[in-house]
């Protein structure tokens, strides 16, 4: 907080999901994150690596935007 970023580049969402205890807790961080960044007024640009087993359709909800890469 004291920092006041102004923009924020996450790489990679997905290994914070290997920290959280389920699913439902890792939506609720990362949601809880980007909302505190959002509040600082942060530009925030994260990535992610969504797979067919474990896709990040969470993830992309709480963008404005999405760009896949292959």
């Amino acid at each position: 907080k004291a920092i006041k970023p102004t923009r924020v580049f996450l790489d990679s969402t997905s290994h914070l999901r290997y920290l959280s205890i389920d699913l439902h807790q890792f939506r609720k961080q990362l949601l809880s994150f980007t909302r505190f960044l959002l509040e600082q007024e942060a530009t925030v640009l994260f990535t992610s690596e969504g797979t067919q087993s474990m896709p990040d359709d969470d993830v992309m909800y709480l963008s404005d935007g999405v760009i896949n890469l292959e």
